[in-house]
């Protein structure tokens, strides 16, 4: 099983949209080609996710959100993109 990749961060000041967005960016690069293709429609609606919360003011927590892609087949159900706001505001 490949190791999960993920990007933590804690932070006084709320998470700038920017930021986030690029930590998106850096997190599909990390992934190979077919991790990429499994989660193409996960990390667009990732990113429309933070798009919109910013348009709104940010996301306070607690935001438990997961994205996949739409029919993935029974043996990559686990293959998706979550963002967690624990504390706090983010994507402002």
């Amino acid at each position: 099983m490949a190791p999960e990749l993920s990007c933590a961060w804690a932070q006084a000041a709320p998470r700038p949209a920017a930021d986030a967005q690029a930590n998106l960016n850096a997190l599909e690069a990390g992934c190979t080609a077919g991790q990429q293709a499994l989660r193409h429609q996960a990390f667009a609606g990732a990113r429309r996710y933070v798009t919109t919360a910013e348009q709104s003011g940010g996301a306070n927590a607690p935001v438990r959100r997961r994205f996949q892609n739409r029919n993935l087949p029974p043996s990559n159900k686990n293959a998706r993109v979550d963002i967690e706001v624990i504390t706090g505001l983010a994507f402002v």
